[in-house]
């Protein structure tokens, strides 16, 4: 048993060493005309990103945050983020479904585009993840490295609404009004057309920006041993829908499949194989029709009057989705 495991062991080594993904006699040279950084592994990218919006529609609200694919080694993409839990490694946009973690679409950084100067500004990256998702009514959630009042007019135009945290000083923003100081609790609000911008004070001033919300405040929910407390209506849902991307990098800690390798395209795949796994397990959850219980309680007999076990067949139907031919 012992020499067939081992066997299996080098087997897997020796396909792992001989893993390749695309041709590399088709590979352009850098500086020559069709260069991809991405070359090596880009059947890869391109064919789960069309089966994940194949497969699956969204609901309303969608989330879009940075993913990073943990890598050390040397490579000109590789960056540094400071908040996340592997702070070295090759940065990712995604767009997901802000309830399940479900990653509809991604795009992975690659450095300075040669020859278009905004590829990788926040209005360009937005605009390209919610291709997709135009004209169809979600709402995209997003922190303040990709919010602006330019990116939120876009998208209004495009018949999808926008919820986020936003830098006082981004372009069109209402910098006379909002330099007024507030006391905890307070707000100042402007609106033009469709958007919203809000400064609020609570532990500091927090800075907001909706297509979607009206110029309110709601009472947020009180959890144990807290005190009462008045939000704008942006505040709630942006909290509660702004950790898509965070709940998917949550399921892909669980069982990772990564292996130590110097080769950043490997390291990239085997992140995208559990990208996969996770979402198909998401699949999985939602195309389940039935999830059926016992439950059983005691009532009264109706002849004698004593307590009898009664067994009660319960049944909870899950949302349907898009998948009868997957």
């Amino acid at each position: 048993m012992q020499v067939l495991l081992a066997c299996l062991g080098d087997r897997f080594l020796a396909l792992l060493t001989m893993l390749h993904l695309n041709n590399n006699d088709a590979k352009a040279a850098r500086g020559q005309p069709g260069y991809d950084p991405l070359f090596k592994i880009r059947p890869i990218i391109d064919t789960l990103v069309t089966k994940f919006q194949e497969v699956y529609t969204p609901e309303e609200q969608l989330t879009i945050d940075e993913a990073i694919c943990p890598f050390r080694g040397h490579i000109l993409f590789r960056l540094y983020i400071k908040g996340k839990p592997h702070k070295y490694g090759i940065k990712m946009s995604e767009l997901c479904e802000a309830k399940s973690g479900y990653v509809y679409n991604l795009e992975v950084y690659t450095g300075a585009h040669p020859t278009k100067s905004e590829h990788n500004t926040a209005f360009s990256v937005v605009d390209r993840l919610c291709d997709k998702i135009k004209g169809k009514g979600h709402c995209v959630y997003m922190d303040r490295w990709f919010s602006s009042p330019k990116i939120f007019d876009h998208l209004w135009s495009c018949k999808t609404k926008a919820v986020g945290a936003v830098m006082s000083n981004r372009k069109e923003m209402p910098k006379q009004a909002f330099s007024t100081k507030l006391e905890k609790g307070e707000k100042i609000s402007r609106q033009r057309d469709h958007r919203l911008a809000i400064k609020w004070k609570d532990i500091r001033d927090v800075f907001f920006l909706t297509t979607a919300h009206e110029d309110v405040l709601v009472e947020a929910p009180l959890s144990r041993g807290a005190h009462r407390k008045i939000k704008p209506a942006a505040v709630l849902p942006y909290n509660k829908y702004k950790t898509g991307a965070d709940r998917s990098d949550q399921m892909l800690s669980y069982y990772s499949f990564e292996r130590k390798t110097i080769k950043w395209w490997k390291k990239l795949f085997f992140r995208l194989f559990d990208l996969a796994v996770v979402n198909a397990h998401i699949l999985h959850n939602k195309q389940a029709i039935k999830k059926c219980r016992w439950k059983f309680s005691m009532k009264k007999s109706p002849k004698d009057c004593s307590l009898e076990p009664v067994r009660k067949f319960k049944c909870k139907v899950s949302l349907a989705v898009q998948l009868a031919d997957w």
